[in-house]
């Protein structure tokens, strides 16, 4: 998994990469294969890991589990926002940082809860947006990347989407952000599910769309185009558990662990071109 990582990142000249539910030993190695590929620009700053299971507390053969950012230009100092105690072990959180080059210019991951109790995943969808408000009123440009745990027509998510984009299967919405594939014409407002293992309920037809990469519609350069591509199962095949077709996905394939695929979400790739 970690090889197949490190070669779409440096294949599609990524500025920055957001990982959910990584293991730690992933996440040296992918330390080691991104500098030996010459994708960094300084090989000791340009990771950054937040832990949402500590060492011993039952994932990743006893080593740490969590999220990690990695970014192309040097980072600064980050920030690991604790997101809220949604009652299970896992320490839910918000992993940001900022380019040296550019102090205003901010990359978040983030993992939201699925469970819908005090502290979960509503309190934690509107704790990581107040996060983002509060980097924008300071003058920072944001891209939040991660898996929300939320398909994009529920309640929940229509603080976070622009009052621009309004469709049939995305409307009262009432945020200021764009979702990097909310212009995709293959479900406007939607674009392309990136669940495949899960099925029912969601928008176009389609299985759900739960990971996204949001920026506020005022920081995207004037004039320029924003969108996003999903690789997931393909390039030549259909999934058996979601039914759709390759077509759209780009051409490369998740990798597979044996006879499954390896994860049941798809990667996510967005271009935008931000105000700084």
């Amino acid at each position: 998994m970690t090889e197949a990582a490190a070669a779409s990142i440096v294949s599609h000249h990524a500025d920055f990469a957001s990982f959910n539910e990584l293991c730690h030993d992933q996440f040296d190695d992918l330390i080691t294969r991104l500098r030996a590929a010459g994708w960094p620009q300084d090989n000791a700053n340009f990771a950054r890991w937040a832990p949402a299971l500590l060492a011993g507390q039952g994932a990743c053969n006893g080593g740490e589990f969590g999220n990690a950012i990695f970014g192309r230009q040097p980072m600064g100092e980050a920030d690991r926002i604790p997101l809220g105690d949604d009652g299970t072990t896992e320490h839910r959180n918000m992993l940001c940082d900022h380019l040296l080059s550019a102090p205003h210019m901010r990359f978040c991951s983030t993992h939201i809860s699925y469970r819908e109790v005090p502290g979960g995943r509503t309190d934690q969808l509107a704790a990581a947006l107040s996060k983002m408000e509060q980097y924008d009123a300071a003058g920072d440009t944001v891209i939040t990347a991660g898996d929300f745990n939320a398909q994009l027509d529920w309640g929940r998510m229509d603080a976070y989407y622009s009052s621009s984009v309004n469709t049939p299967a995305n409307g009262r919405n009432t945020g200021h952000y764009h979702e990097l594939d909310d212009n995709n014409p293959a479900c406007p407002g939607v674009g392309i599910a990136t669940d495949y293992g899960a099925t029912g309920g969601a928008a176009c037809g389609n299985p759900p769309k739960i990971d996204f990469i949001f920026v506020r519609e005022d920081r995207i350069a004037p004039g320029t185009t924003y969108s996003a591509e999903v690789i997931g199962p393909g390039p030549c095949e259909t999934s058996t558990t979601s039914g759709i077709s390759c077509g759209a996905r780009l051409p490369e394939s998740l990798p597979k662990c044996g006879q499954a695929y390896c994860s049941d979400h798809s990667i996510l790739i967005g271009r935008v071109t931000v105000l700084q």
